[in-house]
């Protein structure tokens, strides 16, 4: 293929590409906000029945990792 013909469509896929960025980044985020709710939801129960609070489980510290990596990538892909 011819190196210009690949820059178009390179260009032409980044375009579509960042269309999807925002609705990318409100999922991701969205993760967060249910690690934030997990987090006050344990400082308000423990505080109130005076018991231990419960711990994050091992699959929204794994989605918060897979948010953080996702919005970093993302954020990388439309930069360049």
């Amino acid at each position: 293929m011819d190196e210009k013909k690949i820059l178009r469509e390179f260009y032409k896929n980044k375009k579509e590409f960042n269309l999807y960025e925002y609705y990318s980044l409100l999922i991701n985020v969205a993760t967060f906000y249910l690690l934030f709710c997990k987090i006050i939801f344990n400082v308000c129960t423990s505080k109130k029945n005076k018991t231990l609070p419960i711990n994050i489980d091992l699959w929204t510290k794994l989605d918060t990792a897979s948010a953080i990596l996702t919005i970093i990538t993302i954020r990388l892909i439309v930069m360049s």
